[in-house]
C-alpha cells in the first residue's frame, strides 16, 4: 500500500508542483577520532544576552566555553588561541559558516596555526551536529547552575567527573 501511495504522489501534477526543490541530503556522520584533540567542533551561542564560543573535542565530547566580548573574527580567533595553547592545536576544526569562521582572517589563522578548517553546508546547521548538541547540554547546565545558585564551573567539573567515571566503568566491563 505504501508503494501505491508513493506512486500516486509521484505521478500527481499538483503534488509535484508543490514539492520542495531542494530535498534534504542524508547526514553523513563524522568519523570519530581514535585519539583526543584531533578534531574539534566550534560554534557560537548566546546565553542571557551574552555571546560564547563553544569548542567541543570530538573524541571525548568535552566542551570549552569562552565568553566573547563581541562577534568579530578577531575575538573568536583570540578565544581559539587560548584553548589551543592549553590543549594543543587540533588537526581539524569544524564550524558553521558564520562570518567569524568564513572570513579571510580566520582562513589566515588556520593557515598560520596549521590546522584544517572545514565548514558545514550553508543553511544546514545540522551537519555541525556535535557542536549543536553540545550547546544544548551546556545551556542546560548553565540554567541549572543559575537556578541553584551554583558556580557554572563546578557544574561543568561535576559533569566531566561523572562522564569520566562512566567511561572508566564501561572500559572495565570488557
Amino acid at each position: 500500500m505504501n508503494y501505491d501511495v508513493e506512486q500516486l504522489i509521484q505521478s500527481c501534477g499538483v503534488c509535484n508542483s508543490f514539492r520542495k526543490t531542494n530535498t534534504k541530503q542524508p547526514l553523513i556522520p563524522h568519523e570519530i577520532p581514535t585519539t583526543p584533540w584531533i578534531k574539534v567542533g566550534a560554534d557560537i551561542f548566546y546565553f542571557k544576552g551574552k555571546a560564547y564560543l563553544l569548542l567541543v573535542e570530538y573524541y571525548s565530547k568535552f566542551p570549552d566555553i569562552i565568553p566573547l566580548p563581541d562577534l568579530r573574527a578577531r575575538s573568536t580567533i583570540a578565544a581559539c588561541k587560548t584553548v589551543f595553547a592549553r590543549n594543543g592545536i587540533p588537526l581539524e576544526l569544524f564550524s558553521d559558516n558564520g562570518p567569524q569562521f568564513s572570513c579571510q582572517e580566520f582562513k589566515s589563522f588556520a593557515s598560520k596555526w596549521e590546522f584544517t578548517h572545514k565548514t558545514s553546508s550553508p543553511r544546514y546547521p545540522r551537519s555541525n551536529g556535535q557542536s549543536e548538541r553540545c550547546i544544548q547540554t551546556v545551556k542546560q547546565l548553565l540554567k541549572k547552575a543559575e537556578e541553584s545558585n551554583t558556580d557554572p564551573n563546578i557544574a561543568f567539573l561535576n559533569t566531566e567527573i561523572h562522564r569520566l567515571m562512566e567511561l572508566e566503568n564501561h572500559q572495565h566491563s570488557f
